[in-house]
């Protein structure tokens, strides 16, 4: 016979099954979010950082001349880097002895003299394209654009006949030197020159071009 007092009677509340449904849906959402974290720590993860990487300017130049026999005529620069430059330029003349490969063994130790020992003829405008120091460096006044050149500096060199020491031979090294013409001050503190509106306008210490 069925006794009432060995019976568990059932608290109130919710029917199982409705706890059972809850129990699934939180497990699922539990689930659910814990799916999108691990999608986000892996964008997280896989994303690279952006570089801005800056590649700086190129300055050089490149003598351009005619050489025949012992002659060297049409001498001008090119700028061959990848920014706007201003250009100057050095005559150096010499008495050397070469060996294989046309390289310099020695050098003689008086130099040679212009107009006694060898010639040298500016360009006729050389007054109007280059200012000319003290010291013997020719500025090109303008701003050389890459890949641009300057005006002719020299239109022929030659030496004198007779005048070489024995065993030597004349040799006129044309040693050009570029440097970036923005910002101008560069190129006023490096060079000792006033630049104004691309152009060089004046060189210090300074003195007036003419041919030698």
């Amino acid at each position: 016979m069925y006794n009432p007092k060995h019976s568990t009677p059932r608290r109130p509340g919710r029917p199982l099954s409705s706890r059972k449904a809850l129990f699934a849906l939180v497990s699922v959402l539990v689930l659910v979010f814990a799916a999108v974290g691990v999608t986000v720590a892996y964008l997280q993860t896989q994303t690279d950082p952006l570089k801005n990487e800056f590649t700086p300017a190129k300055v050089s130049c490149e003598v351009e001349e005619t050489f025949d026999g012992n002659v060297k005529s049409n001498v001008f620069i090119q700028n061959t880097g990848d920014t706007d430059a201003f250009i100057r330029v050095a005559i150096v003349a010499n008495w050397v002895q070469t060996g294989e490969n046309s390289s310099v063994t020695s050098v003689y130790a008086q130099q040679p003299v212009l107009d006694v020992d060898y010639t040298l003829t500016l360009a006729d405008d050389v007054n109007e394209k280059w200012l000319k120091d003290s010291n013997g460096f020719y500025y090109y006044q303008d701003a050389v654009q890459p890949n641009e050149v300057t005006a002719i500096l020299i239109e022929e060199c030659k030496p004198i006949a007779g005048k070489a020491p024995a065993g030597y031979t004349l040799a006129v090294e044309i040693v050009a030197s570029a440097i970036q013409a923005s910002p101008e001050t560069v190129a006023e503190e490096y060079w000792h020159i006033s630049v104004e509106n691309g152009e060089i306008i004046s060189v210090q210490p300074s003195r007036e071009v003419g041919n030698e």
